[in-house]
């Protein structure tokens, strides 16, 4: 874009509305709608784990990638996968690590915004080997095996 923001502002009743130190914080997309969303601990808190859920406007889209491989890295680690939708592209790897002490979702997720297709979708599987996807559908997770040598 044009490396533009806009400062996000808060409902007063917000978990954003006051100020928290937070220490682990994983991210995942815990409702299967194709946002992140995270559980995040505070620093010296007496209180349980918060969980805020993330709401996707009415109108974007998304399309989520879980991927198994085969041999001793079935969960597909270090996995890189490529999206081209229009004049985007991006790039995605599976990942166990975040944040201190946590881990979050391996499955990737990717946001097409008011976009409906995607032009080509690339695996880069652990091994080194390339499989392209042809994607018929969106606002889904994809489970995507890697084919048996």
């Amino acid at each position: 874009g044009t490396g533009k923001f806009t400062p996000a502002t808060w409902p007063a009743d917000s978990y954003f509305a006051t100020r928290q130190c937070g220490r682990g914080a994983g991210l995942a997309d815990l409702d299967n709608d194709g946002d992140l969303d995270f559980v995040i601990n505070h620093k010296d808190a007496a209180s349980p784990a918060n969980v805020v859920l993330n709401e996707l406007p009415p109108g974007r889209h998304w399309l989520g990638i879980d991927l198994r491989a085969g041999g001793q890295n079935p969960l597909a680690l270090g996995a890189r996968v490529t999206l081209r939708a229009g004049d985007g592209l991006q790039v995605r790897e599976v990942s166990r690590s975040g944040s201190y002490l946590s881990q979050g979702d391996r499955r990737l997720v990717f946001g097409l915004g008011e976009g409906t297709e995607v032009d080509a979708l690339t695996v880069r599987w652990p091994d080194g080997t390339e499989q392209v996807i042809e994607v018929t559908a969106i606002d889904r997770y994809l489970r995507i095996e890697q084919p048996a040598e």
